[in-house]
């Protein structure tokens, strides 16, 4: 009965639930603890670093969204958390897609990609939006009671394919591709004559980071692979397994504790997460605070003197060229 039933009972759909919001509930607590630190430790400052950031807070986002209890027979309820689900899903696999692109930009293509972040932004969100509004438009019962949870309903298979498992795949297979590529490059740099001859701690802290960036793609595919199992078994037998199911749900919801693990055993962060640590991050982010509400106020201040200095500079100008033309007539 454990390890095979055609249809999960009441029990096994409210178990899986409670699971995976245990899990989403450590997810929760763990990505808005990856956030605090890189805005704490003022990480945002490095691009690398805000694209985890925005990965976190799509993963964020996401846990909230299994954690709220949505009734399945309210409609508009279970409309919108299937339209959440498709949304915050696409979001947190565009956001690992763009930190595999932009490492392939930098490491191997030697590009500045810092201004690229604003078209980052517009592909995510722009293209996570798109493929959760196109079920509405696709008929009556597109969305709706998908079992556990309120997601593109089990007899709307082409659906499900179409606009996320089949997407999914071909972001696996990129992900992938640029993993190697990436790992190659990296791994034949640190061993090249140059850079055993040249290194220095810049060399060695951009390794550091690419290969610390690397990280958050391949967890999400390492996650990914045992929920793409479970859907291919569903579709190919009909049948639902609730091992299967249970470990689907815990797989998703893991993605943020992860990262975060990922994220806090890096040296830096270790050093920087103590007592003293923490202390000196939240003076130093008060400072900064304070400075910039300065140099705004300075800077508004100058304008103003600007202006006059200007309308003096002007004036004196002007009283140099008559003086001028005096001298030139006489």
């Amino acid at each position: 009965q454990f390890f095979h039933t055609m249809v999960l009972s009441d029990k096994e759909i409210a178990t899986t639930v409670t699971v995976q919001r245990v899990f989403a509930a450590i997810t929760f607590v763990a990505s808005l603890f990856l956030i605090g630190a890189i805005i704490l430790f003022q990480k945002y400052r490095f691009p690398s670093s805000r694209l985890v950031l925005w990965l976190s807070v799509a993963i964020n986002l996401q846990a909230i969204i299994y954690l709220i209890p949505f009734s399945q027979e309210d409609n508009a309820a279970c409309d919108f958390q299937a339209f959440a689900m498709s949304f915050f899903d696409w979001s947190v696999s565009l956001w690992v897609c763009i930190i595999a692109f932009n490492l392939y930009q930098v490491v191997i293509k030697k590009k500045e990609t810092t201004s690229w972040e604003k078209w980052y932004h517009a592909v995510v969100w722009g293209v996570a939006l798109i493929f959760a509004v196109v079920p509405f438009f696709g008929g009556d019962h597109i969305y709706g009671d998908a079992g556990a949870w309120c997601w593109i309903l089990s007899n709307q298979q082409s659906w499900r394919i179409g606009t996320w498992y089949g997407p999914l795949f071909i972001m696996f297979g990129y992900i992938i591709i640029m993993y190697v590529l990436i790992l190659r490059t990296l791994y034949s740099q640190r061993s090249s004559e140059f850079y055993q001859r040249e290194m220095d701690e810049e060399l060695e802290e951009r390794w550091r980071t690419s290969m610390r960036l690397s990280r958050y793609p391949l967890i999400f595919v390492v996650l990914w692979i045992f929920p793409m199992i479970n859907r291919i078994y569903n579709m190919a037998t009909g049948d639902e397994v609730f091992w299967m199911s249970l470990l689907h749900g815990v797989c998703i919801a893991l993605q943020g504790t992860i990262n975060s693990v990922i994220y806090c055993i890096d040296e830096d962060v270790l050093r920087s997460c103590t007592p003293k640590g923490v202390k000196a991050a939240l003076i130093n982010l008060a400072t900064n605070r304070e400075k910039h509400q300065v140099q705004k106020y300075t800077l508004h201040m100058d304008e103003g003197h600007q202006s006059s200095d200007e309308e003096g500079k002007k004036g004196k100008d002007l009283e140099d060229y008559n003086n001028d033309m005096e001298n030139i007539a006489l």
